[in-house]
């Protein structure tokens, strides 16, 4: 009988370390967003957004007229985009898809869900609250939010945040 009583209470502690060791492991992923959820700005007064679907003509007509447009070759992917470079940072398109953005000016905003708004030189902390796992996992001046489906599944694609040792967001990449 002792044995019996014994082995429950074995098979119970292993249960629950079990659960807790998952629930840690869920809390530590990085937040999600669907892309749809993105958009940049160019100040808060101005309705006027461009998403990460939309075109380079949609672009152009929320930040204007860009400094160059350039057709660079990328030798890892062995294909062509085209570059358009602003003040305010680069956004690389192959045809009419957004592929790559870099922003690297506070002139330039981005807001998740039309709700929270974000640019170069904010501190790192006003994403705790927003992205409060990716916050936790952040290192080396990095912190990552991950894309997803429209069915909630993680992709490879991310919003990296870079900052510096004070804190402050120097660069936005997609």
């Amino acid at each position: 009988m002792k044995k019996i009583v014994v082995s429950i209470l074995v098979i119970i502690c292993i249960g629950i370390y079990g659960c807790d060791a998952q629930s840690q492991t869920n809390s530590r992923l990085p937040d999600l967003i669907d892309p749809s959820a993105v958009a940049i700005k160019i100040n808060m007064e101005t309705s006027s957004i461009f998403k990460l679907n939309d075109t380079p003509t949609a672009l152009t007509s929320v930040l204007g007229k860009p400094k160059s447009i350039d057709n660079v070759r990328s030798e890892q992917d062995n294909k062509s985009y085209y570059l358009y470079t602003y003040k305010h940072g680069s956004f690389y398109f192959d045809v009419d898809k957004l592929v790559s953005i870099n922003i690297n000016s506070g002139s330039v905003i981005m807001s998740f869900n039309g709700q929270n708004h974000i640019r170069v030189g904010d501190n790192i902390s006003s994403l705790q609250d927003i992205f409060p796992n990716s916050y936790h996992l952040k290192e080396d001046g990095q912190l990552f939010v991950n894309f997803k489906t429209s069915s909630g599944t993680a992709t490879d694609d991310a919003i990296l945040f870079e900052y510096d040792a004070k804190g402050v967001i120097t660069n936005i990449i997609i």
